[in-house]
């Protein structure tokens, strides 16, 4: 039998780590959560990579409000963050810090709820509502309780 090479194997140079040059070109293939146009209507997904710890906690709470879920965060950490929605109910999101795009990136999520929509939230607060509708007040200084109800 003759010392042959198998066409299945690949070839040495094919096995060796890029070198820094490739590196640098390397492109990931993540979405990038924009806050300025996502955060009225959070929609998360696997390998979607936010800025920093502070605005993915910001978009779950803003997902929470959006859907009316109770999202409750069970590991909430400077590197990673797990939230959860009621017992019972399949919705996870997992997200921790990715060394390759230097942000907060989306791990595992389960998007399906099984649960009914809740009224009374945790992360419905007033300094929630007074950074989302500063616009409307500096519009109208005078506004009333009963016209930012119907705004709200």
């Amino acid at each position: 039998m003759e010392n042959e090479e198998d066409s299945d194997t690949p070839d040495v140079e094919e096995l060796q780590l890029p070198d820094q040059e490739e590196k640098e070109t390397i492109n990931f293939n993540f979405h990038t959560f924009r806050a300025d146009i996502d955060m009225t209507n959070p929609i998360f997904r696997v390998g979607m990579i936010f800025a920093d710890v502070t605005e993915f906690r910001k978009a779950v709470d803003a997902y929470s409000l959006k859907n009316r879920r109770p999202i409750r965060k069970v590991r909430n950490e400077k590197n990673r963050l797990e939230a959860v929605c009621k017992e019972g109910c399949p919705w996870f999101l997992k997200a921790g810090y990715d060394s390759r795009s230097q942000s907060m990136l989306v791990k595992h999520y389960d998007g399906k709820h099984t649960c009914n929509k809740v009224w009374e939230l945790k992360a419905f607060t007033a300094p929630f509502l007074a950074k989302r509708y500063l616009e409307h007040f500096r519009d109208d200084e005078k506004l009333s309780l009963k016209a930012f109800t119907k705004i709200v």
